[in-house]
């Protein structure tokens, strides 16, 4: 007799997960709603991972990659083998409330119309602080994690659309993973679901925050918080979804505050001495930014069809978190701050170089383009 289909088909992609799997594979099995299984894939640990998956939980699917091969590889590896119209997507450093898999199933009753969901990420050293509680767009091109920081209260104990979700907790419906092609492979790592959101909401898609679905994140425990690769990977990758993904109408509107955002971002890491991660994010569009406008060109109609939609979605909103207890404010004089900021801006204004060239280089590509393309009034 074959096995039942299940509702939910769980996504984790692990790499030398030994320490923090466990834990994440027994909340899932304390869930109140047991229709799932549970995929996942193994991306080339040095550690046990594989031996106590195979002996303790032997009712997960293992996939085993072999190598590491970044988040992208293994996440669309994992849902293309998974069996449920429904994927939750969840890393392997969380923890799940019991009744997080039936507050996504009844976030997928709730709103029928939606395509993904984000569930509410909290810190697992701080379990009242939120992680995030879906994506927001800003005006300066960033996207960032909504309530990241603050205390959980309202709104975040309130469903709520909002402009995507966070990949280490997100529930997709296999149809717009099939329709769009799954994450972008040449992410690799960090920004991949920033893409996913702009490419979906370009497609027509909504996403929904799910204040029911709660998981517990211990953050960064594969790349650490504010690493050298860390900082390359997302430096590169926000400069790749600008080129690939950005909609001439929100262009138009945030182009100076999108450049300003990155020349001062540039001039905090060569002051922090995070030049040599910087240098490489650069480097790296000499290989990227052909493929991001060869992609672009292939997004062009929906750039220009839905732009406005994406670009009406800007939020603004900031929260501000209590200082730390025993925080202190240094004060420098004037001379100081422009001995300090001087050095920094005029690097990373040389840094911008090839930003400012790669951008260009899509904005004439969309001119030149779009004299091809159906009028959209027509």
């Amino acid at each position: 007799m074959s096995e039942p289909e299940p509702r939910l088909s769980v996504v984790i992609p692990s790499c030398n997960g030994e320490r923090h799997l466990p834990a994440c594979l027994e909340s899932l099995s304390r869930q109140t709603m047991q229709e799932f299984e549970v995929i996942l894939v193994e991306n080339g640990s040095t550690d046990r991972t594989v031996e106590i998956v195979e002996r303790d939980f032997p009712w997960v699917k293992l996939i085993r990659m072999g190598s590491r091969q970044g988040f992208s590889r293994p996440v669309n590896l994992g849902w293309r083998s998974a069996r449920a119209e429904w994927v939750f997507l969840l890393n392997d450093d969380t923890v799940c409330d019991e009744e997080c898999l039936a507050g996504l199933m009844a976030g997928v009753a709730a709103y029928p119309d939606a395509d993904f969901f984000a569930a509410l990420m909290l810190f697992h050293d701080n379990p009242d602080v939120v992680n995030s509680a879906g994506h927001q767009l800003m005006s300066n091109g960033t996207v960032v994690e909504r309530g990241v920081h603050t205390k959980l209260a309202e709104p975040f104990t309130e469903y709520a659309k909002v402009f995507g979700a966070c990949a280490g907790a997100a529930l997709y419906r296999r149809s717009l993973l099939e329709r769009l092609g799954g994450m972008d492979e040449d992410f690799w790592i960090i920004n991949e679901d920033v893409d996913f959101d702009f490419r979906a909401q370009l497609a027509g898609a909504n996403c929904v925050f799910l204040p029911r679905a709660r998981v517990w994140h211990r953050l960064s425990q594969s790349m650490g918080t504010g690493s050298p690769r860390m900082v390359h990977a997302y430096t590169k990758n926000l400069v790749c979804y600008l080129i690939k993904d950005i909609p001439p109408a929100f262009w138009a509107r945030h182009r100076l505050r999108v450049l300003g955002h990155l020349w001062k971002a540039s001039s905090a890491l060569v002051r922090e001495h995070r030049f040599g991660a910087l240098l490489r994010a650069r480097w790296d569009l000499i290989h990227l930014g052909p493929k991001m406008l060869a992609k672009r060109r292939r997004l062009l109609p929906e750039l220009l069809a839905r732009g406005e939609r994406v670009a009406d979605l800007v939020d603004d909103t900031t929260w501000a978190p209590d200082t730390p207890e025993g925080a202190e404010t240094v004060s420098q004089s004037a001379p100081a701050r422009l001995w300090r900021n001087a050095a920094p801006g005029l690097v990373a204004g040389v840094l911008m170089l090839p930003v400012l060239f790669w951008l260009g280089l899509a904005a004439l590509q969309d001119r030149w383009l779009a004299r091809g393309l159906p009028d959209k009034g027509a």
